[in-house]
């Protein structure tokens, strides 16, 4: 019997396009069922309805990889995504099927290739609408789930802005809408979902983060075959049938600040001519329209090629330089002369330079091909604010935004600083293609008026001939 189901679970793999060693098919027949523990409260990707059943985007994909590997999935129930951790730390569930990836969950847990991805938001009040980068979270009063994955991605990349921690989604969102916190920082789809759940009407989605949630399966570190499994089972499974479960729980089908808003106010009543001039002008701004939404799907797609060769974040035992090697965005540790004592490799590629010629360097002449520091130079104004400083500027590499977070000792001195040099070449074309689309939709509102007041003074003479000529005929007879 046992040598059948053997047979079975090596012809289902071959199938499926699974090629398991002898090993883990092996290790799959000595543990037929695995535990699960799921996020109970974070729809669409997964939840417990009120029956007690397993639900979501994340249940789809163990369902399909349940059939892959011929294994059962035992749901086990928990209070909320903090008890769920706690399972994971003492081995009490085997995998967790929608997990993100954080230096903290790498000690305990195994992570597999991201096969859910959405981008963090921030959900605002209207009061503060206006909130569309990280850089005007300082100050404000923000908000976070505790245990989700933004407040690790903050307190790494922005540990200046301070985070309040709530038990779950809804009621940090109705602390935003109530004006007890000024930001939400949330899941793009699970955010909407709630905001339409509890009837929220005042708040808006202001802006994305520039971080992701990407989920993985997470599996226990003590039983890495079956993190190779079932990293295996993840690129099984092919893109049509990825978008097809997305599909099925995310429909985003209202207007947000990520789609523009075409211009419906059209004149009625205008006469043939006026309405053939209008009619060419607007196909003339829908062609320039559509030029902006093309370089818009161009950013997008180079984003997403981003993300698929992006590597692990976090693996335990590694260093702090390794993980922000992972990031886009060039990075450099100063001394308080200017110096570069640290550099990622995405400053190498920026900036066209070995990392031998970068260490040991002074920063200007890189960044501003000067001899000296310039006098809006970021680094000298956070020397004496002590605070985060930044500008935009051009450069021979393209347009980036440069920002220099201070470093402090224990006892609060300067000792040195970060700097940060993001490339934002693709965001300005964009504003100067929006900009001219705009220049081009005033010349069609005055041209539309003049011709149509034109109209207008015609018909009015016109009329008044008329009446004067028929004065003229009576005054005759």
């Amino acid at each position: 019997m046992k040598k059948i189901i053997l047979i079975f679970i090596l012809l289902s793999n071959f199938l499926w396009g699974l090629e398991l060693t002898k090993l883990e098919t092996n290790w799959l027949r000595e543990h037929p069922v695995i535990r699960i523990a799921p996020d109970p409260d974070f729809p669409p990707i997964e939840w417990i309805d009120e029956n007690g059943e397993y639900k979501g985007i994340a249940k789809d994909y163990i369902d399909i990889i349940s059939g892959k590997l011929n294994i059962k999935f035992e749901t086990v129930q928990c209070k909320n995504w903090e008890q769920v951790l706690k399972k994971a730390q003492n081995h009490e569930v085997d995998m967790l099927p929608a997990g993100a990836q954080t230096p903290q969950r790498a000690k305990y847990m195994n992570f597999s290739t991201p096969h859910i991805i959405f981008p963090g938001v921030f959900i605002t009040g209207n009061e503060h609408a206006d909130i569309t980068s990280i850089n005007e979270l300082y100050g404000k009063k923000i908000v976070c789930v505790s245990g989700y994955v933004w407040q690790d991605m903050f307190n790494l990349h922005h540990p200046e802005i301070e985070i309040v921690s709530v038990p779950n989604l809804q009621t940090g969102l109705r602390k935003v809408a109530m004006g007890e916190n000024d930001v939400l920082i949330a899941t793009l789809p699970i955010a909407l979902y709630y905001i339409e759940k509890e009837g929220i009407s005042n708040l808006r989605v202001a802006g994305e983060s520039g971080f992701f949630t990407k989920l993985s399966i997470l599996t226990r570190k003590d039983w890495p075959l079956l993190g190779t499994i079932m990293e295996k089972a993840v690129l099984s499974i092919d893109a049509e049938t990825k978008k097809k479960i997305l599909n099925k729980w995310v429909k985003i089908d209202r207007p947000t600040i990520f789609v523009s808003r075409k211009f419906q106010n059209i004149l009625i009543g205008i006469i043939l001519l006026s309405g053939i001039i209008i009619i060419a002008i607007y196909s003339w701004n829908r062609a320039l329209k559509k030029l902006v939404v093309k370089r818009a799907a161009e950013v997008e797609n180079v984003m997403e090629k981003r993300l698929k060769v992006e590597q692990e974040l976090v693996v335990a035992g590694k260093q702090w330089h390794q993980i922000i090697d992972s990031t886009e965005d060039a990075i450099w540790i100063l001394d308080l002369d200017h110096r570069i004592l640290q550099s990622n490799k995405a400053a190498e590629k920026l900036f066209h330079i070995s990392h031998n010629k970068i260490i040991n360097q002074f920063c200007y002449p890189l960044v501003h091909k000067t001899t000296e520091p310039i006098e809006d130079c970021p680094f000298l104004r956070m020397k004496k604010s002590l605070k985060k400083e930044a500008m935009e500027m051009q450069t021979d590499f393209g347009w980036h935004y440069i920002t220099t977070d201070p470093l402090l000792d224990d006892k609060g001195r300067l000792i040195g600083a970060v700097h940060i040099v993001r490339d934002i070449t693709e965001r300005k074309k964009i504003e100067k293609l929006n900009k001219h689309n705009l220049e081009k939709k005033i010349i069609f509102y005055i041209a539309s008026f003049i011709l149509f007041a034109a109209i207008i003074v015609a018909i009015l003479i016109i009329v008044g001939g008329e009446k004067n000529l028929i004065s003229r005929e009576q005054k005759q007879l």
